[in-house]
Parts: structure tokens; C-alpha cells; sequence
């Protein structure tokens, strides 16, 4: 496919652009390359190829997610002591929404 003079002029004014005349040019150049870049890789999609759903499957490792006992109350204020508002073991936020 080819962008011609009508397209690109149809293309800017529902953009809401005005094009120079050269710019036009220009512009055209660029988006029949683009195209043209496009339609490659639309010919190169080898239908026996599955496209991957994680592109990491094999590679990740992920820790097991095992459940564990709650902490008690002294492991849960060391955990907490950094935060700069608690109160009875929930850390205290400001309210975004009333």
C-alpha cells in the first residue's frame, strides 16, 4: 500500500494538521516507509510459530507460594517500626477519597 497525495491530505485534516509543502513530502515519505516496514512483517508471520504467552517461561524463578503462620505481635511491630504512622498493627494512611 502506498500513501498518495489525497490520503495524506484526508490523513492531516482529520489529525487536524496543516502541512507545509514540503512537510507533506516529508511526511509522506515517512509513512510509506512505515508501511512498507509494516507489510514486511506481516509477510514474515509464520503460522507454525505460537506466539509465547510469557516470553520468560523457562527462565523465571519464581519462590514457592507456600502460606505461613501470622507474625506474632512482636515480629509484626520490628516489621512495622519503619512506618511513619501506625496504630494497632495497620499502617495509617492519608485519606485520598471522602
Amino acid at each position: 500500500m502506498v500513501i498518495s497525495e489525497q490520503d495524506l491530505k484526508n490523513l492531516a485534516q482529520l489529525a487536524g494538521l496543516a502541512l507545509a509543502p514540503g512537510q507533506a513530502t516529508a511526511a509522506r515519505a515517512a509513512l510509506n516507509e512505515a508501511l512498507s516496514l509494516a507489510q514486511a512483517v506481516q509477510e514474515g508471520v509464520d503460522p507454525a510459530i505460537v506466539p509465547m504467552v510469557q516470553p520468560l517461561a523457562g527462565q523465571l524463578r519464581l519462590r514457592e507460594d507456600v502460606a505461613r503462620a501470622p507474625a506474632s505481635p512482636a515480629e509484626r511491630d520490628a516489621l512495622m517500626a519503619n512506618a511513619p504512622a501506625t496504630a494497632q498493627g495497620l499502617f495509617l494512611v492519608p485519606t485520598v477519597l471522602e
